[in-house]
């Protein structure tokens, strides 16, 4: 983002190194299940009508 105080929110799934993100945004590590969500997130620079994030859950939260 180009205001790292900004109000607003961004992801990157990455399939390979992505270097020009270090130290700019927080890791998630990894999907753990399933791909298949994943694979039908809109893809695209800019993307048209994006999709929303609903709900999230951090694995380290989750009981």
């Amino acid at each position: 983002a180009a205001n790292p105080y900004s109000p607003n929110s961004q992801f990157f799934i990455c399939f390979d190194d992505a270097r020009l993100l270090d130290r700019q945004y927080t890791v998630w590590r990894e999907v753990t299940s399933p791909m298949e969500k994943v694979d039908k997130i809109k893809r695209g620079e800019p993307v048209r009508d994006p999709d929303t994030i609903t709900s999230l859950r951090v694995a380290a939260d989750v009981k």
